[in-house]
């Protein structure tokens, strides 16, 4: 699963994304790029979505009381069904997976 959040009322996506890499990661100092900007309207009840992607490099995954584990994988090995909550679109968008 990517580290991700809705937005807090009155949050901008840069201020989420600090949040969440505290939050999520234990992170302070972690430089990200972008956001990338991304609108997908889903399901039958026209579910819409507004993705603010950030991306950042880091040699080693931190370790973090969120999460029993915590680690990077290699995405040109990873199986659709080991990523959580459908984030492959996600990181379609980005260029880190191919949609088949």
């Amino acid at each position: 699963m990517l580290p991700s959040s809705h937005l807090v009322l009155g949050e901008g996506p840069k201020e989420a994304a600090e949040r969440v890499l505290k939050e999520q990661l234990g992170l302070t100092d972690q430089t990200v790029t972008g956001p990338l900007m991304f609108s997908e309207v889903s399901g039958s009840k026209n579910h819409w979505d507004l993705e603010f992607v950030y991306s950042g490099e880091r040699d080693e995954a931190p370790s973090h009381e969120a999460w029993s584990e915590l680690k990077f994988v290699d995405m040109t090995k990873a199986r659709k069904e080991e990523i959580a909550r459908s984030h492959e679109d996600i990181l379609a968008h980005v260029h880190k997976w191919r949609l088949t």
